[in-house]
């Protein structure tokens, strides 16, 4: 197999018998019997697989140690991730608040993007990132590629692809987010992508100048998409101006799974993760009869925390997360098979589960020790030698909700940590940071700045 794949890259071959795809439609949301509810997602050959992924490692090591993908874009990059981009947005608005200006934000939704993408501007891109030569072999994977779908155990007749990355794919979503690499430096306004999720912005002190430079950008966005034959459901995109004045109307966005709200207080993303937990809570009742404390413990973090931790890193200052706690009693005292006035703390400790707090300090503490690259030391700052110049600088800010975001707080809870901590590994510091937390159930943020942080890392 070496020796075939070495071959058919020396000679920028795609064997035709590997481009064949069996296409499944997976069911996204709405109406069940309208097409464009459905995902095609593309079965490949299994060599097909392996071909690509050698593929996709040459591609990826090349594009990122030339610092070739743009900046903004999160998505399938090591290092990077959905709440990545979500971060990178809520920043830009906390700037807004800081600078006393508004922010606008458009949400684009992208009509079948991977299907759309023509061949020769995705080849000529690739072209003009690698050369003629060495686009060869992607020319020769994305042509003469054909397909058939498949709909319960029945099979349609084969036919060509002529345009599009297939979904499913290892080299897909690589080579569409190389294909919309260019989308940042052609359009008037500050972007944040996750593959084909574009999030447009932009800042103003005033809302009509505001309102007027977002609708010169959305026209520069617009222009771009019809260039790379890119078509925007408008009827999705979604537009919502961020600010802490009375002017701006209150209200919500989903992106990547968070609920931003135009005021950034969170109460709508946490009554929406309550709203899971309601539901699951009920579910456990019923498994409380038949599975042991050990099971209940597992569907805990399958169907529980899973949904806690999703960009808790975010919100989880918001006060508003002591109705997740209640839930969370709630839950635990199901598996535990207690009253409902029995006190929580003990079992959250014998069953090892972190409340909503302690995960959100879990997450504020290692994320900052992972990123320390991205804080300032307090002895770059000043030259004074203090007792405390090896902690981490508090960004400046004058508003409460930037005071309370979590870039500020990730120095704040830092620096609680003894000296050994910015030393230790990252693997011991999780461990260590892990058990501490477990003994000490945190109902409340305020509870762990007042207690003594006596961990020996």
């Amino acid at each position: 197999m070496t020796f075939v794949f070495n071959t058919c890259l020396d000679s920028g071959y795609f064997p035709d018998l590997l481009k064949i795809s069996k296409v499944v439609p997976v069911f996204k949301k709405g109406d069940k019997n309208l097409p464009q509810n459905y995902r095609p997602v593309s079965i490949i050959p299994v060599f097909s697989k392996i071909f690509e992924s050698l593929m996709y490692n040459q591609l990826i090591d090349f594009f990122e140690s030339n610092d070739l993908l743009s900046n903004v874009q999160f998505g399938f990059r090591k290092g990077k991730s959905t709440i990545s981009a979500v971060c990178k947005i809520v920043e830009k608005i906390l700037d807004g608040f800081e600078n006393k200006e508004f922010t606008s934000v458009r949400f684009y939704d992208l009509m079948k993007a991977f299907e759309c993408l023509p061949y020769n501007i995705l080849l000529s891109k690739i072209e003009y990132y690698l050369g003629k030569q060495a686009a060869c072999i992607i020319k020769a994977y994305l042509t003469n590629r054909s397909q058939y779908v498949s709909v319960k155990g029945k099979s349609s007749s084969t036919r060509s692809i002529l345009t599009g990355v297939p979904q499913g794919s290892v080299l897909g979503p690589l080579l569409f987010i190389i294909a919309i690499n260019d989308l940042p430096l052609n359009i008037l306004l500050d972007s944040v992508m996750y593959v084909d999720d574009v999030t447009a912005f932009d800042t103003d002190e005033c809302l009509f100048s505001l309102a007027s430079s977002i609708s010169r950008g959305h026209e520069s966005v617009m222009r771009w998409f019809k260039a790379n034959n890119l078509f925007c459901n408008e009827n999705k995109t979604q537009n919502l101006v961020f600010g802490l004045k009375q002017s701006v109307e209150s209200k919500s966005v989903r992106v990547l799974g968070i609920e931003l709200d135009s005021k950034l207080n969170w109460k709508c993303q946490i009554n929406n993760v309550c709203k899971k937990l309601s539901r699951v809570s009920f579910l456990f009742r019923k498994l409380k009869l038949c599975v042991s404390n050990d099971f209940l413990r597992t569907a805990y973090f399958g169907f529980c925390q899973s949904h806690i931790a999703y960009g808790l890193l975010l919100w989880g200052h918001s006060p508003h997360v002591h109705d997740i706690l209640l839930l969370q009693k709630k839950i635990l005292r199901i598996i535990a098979g207690v009253g409902p006035l029995e006190h929580c703390r003990p079992l959250f400790q014998n069953f090892n589960i972190f409340t909503v707090v302690n995960l959100y300090i879990y997450n504020i503490l290692v994320y900052t020790k992972s990123n320390l690259h991205l804080f300032q030391p307090r002895h770059t700052v000043h030259n004074y030698n203090t007792r405390r110049n090896f902690t981490l600088d508090i960004p400046s800010h004058r508003l409460a909700v930037t005071g309370n975001s979590f870039k500020v707080n990730c120095v704040k809870f830092f620096n609680r940590l003894p000296k050994s901590a910015w030393s230790t590994s990252t693997i011991n510091f999780k461990n260590k940071i892990y058990n501490w937390l477990l003994n000490n159930p945190f109902y409340d943020i305020k509870e762990f700045f007042e207690v003594d942080c006596n961990i020996i890392f």
